[in-house]
């Protein structure tokens, strides 16, 4: 299924994902909370993390990519069904998209793992949408 397209960076930067976790990545760019992680009762949370299991909360959804550009998610298809955990089971580089409660694109891709303590660190570009 073809969705709206990306019409720039809404934000981008590093994000740090533990075992048990979730993120908005919709909070604003100037948001000194952007990037922490919180459980899934927090209602912005839109990517969470069982890892090797990973799941779009709040009406978001998430399908694993082969590559990386800026119009990837957009044209993504296999979307995984809301509030289900899926096995993803990612490697250094891999990449996850993320179509958010709100609408936009996030595009995720795997920079370091942790396997000590579950956790998996993120390089993240959250796509504007119509209206930002």
């Amino acid at each position: 299924m073809r969705r709206t397209g990306a019409q720039g960076i809404y934000h981008k930067g590093t994000l740090a994902l533990a075992f048990g976790t979730c993120v908005d990545l919709d909070a604003p760019p100037g948001d000194a909370q952007w990037g922490e992680t919180s459980d899934a009762n927090t209602g912005g949370a839109d990517f969470c993390s069982e890892s090797p299991g990973f799941a779009g909360l709040n009406g978001a959804t998430i399908v694993p990519v082969s590559s990386g550009t800026d119009t990837t998610c957009q044209n993504a298809t296999g979307w995984f069904r809301q509030n289900a955990y899926q096995n993803l089971n990612l490697n250094l580089g891999s990449f996850v998209c993320v179509h958010t409660n709100v609408g936009r694109y996030s595009l995720l891709r795997v920079d370091h793992i942790d396997s000590t303590n579950s956790s998996i660190t993120f390089a993240v570009k959250t796509f504007k949408k119509s209206g930002d």
